[in-house]
């Protein structure tokens, strides 16, 4: 069920859920404006500005290093101070700044570039995965090198991946479904 209510702005009449979208649109970019002026000359940046339909606004930043939770957090309050400030807090949305994580999805090339040299895990789009070291980043391809991976199936109860060698790989990024840092414990 869809609800939809109107607010009379100026003399017309606004479907609210329109309304909603507009104000949540203008702090979203905002939100975008402060952190490219606070990311300035840093090695942070912003990943995702997203808006939710239950008045969310989600905010994923890296660093080239890693982000803490605490930076998360010293960025959340000087947003939101700064929000209040300029009159564009309202209390209908809430905000949310955190890191991407292991298990999301690299989505800026930047998240590229900071794990050159590191375990990654790509999915291509016709459903191969693909486990190895990313070599290589350009607005075109990946080069990863690909473990060769033997099964050790000797204890039927404890399977063991074995690497017992690599391979080159290039992918072209149209190819590739998503890349993720390969997360081992």
């Amino acid at each position: 069920m869809y609800l939809c209510t109107q607010e009379k702005k100026e003399g017309t009449n606004v479907p609210s859920f329109y309304y909603l979208y507009i104000q949540m649109k203008i702090v979203t970019d905002r939100i975008v404006k402060l952190l490219e002026e606070e990311f300035e000359n840093t090695s942070e940046f912003i990943v995702q500005v997203k808006m939710g339909q239950d008045g969310s606004i989600s905010v994923t930043v890296d660093c080239d290093n890693s982000i803490t939770i605490e930076r998360c957090v010293k960025l959340s309050r000087m947003l939101m101070r700064q929000l209040e400030a300029e009159n564009l807090y309202e209390d209908h949305f809430t905000l949310e700044v955190s890191s991407p994580g292991f298990t999301n999805p690299f989505l800026v090339p930047r998240q590229y570039q900071k794990n050159i040299g590191k375990e990654v895990e790509v999915l291509l789009l016709d459903g191969r995965k693909i486990e190895g070291l990313l070599k290589e980043y350009t607005s075109e391809h990946i080069k990863v090198d690909e473990y060769l991976i033997e099964l050790d199936k000797r204890n039927k109860k404890n399977i063991k991946k074995k690497i017992v060698g690599t391979r080159e790989q290039f992918f072209l990024l149209k190819e590739v479904k998503h890349t993720k840092e390969r997360c081992l414990f």
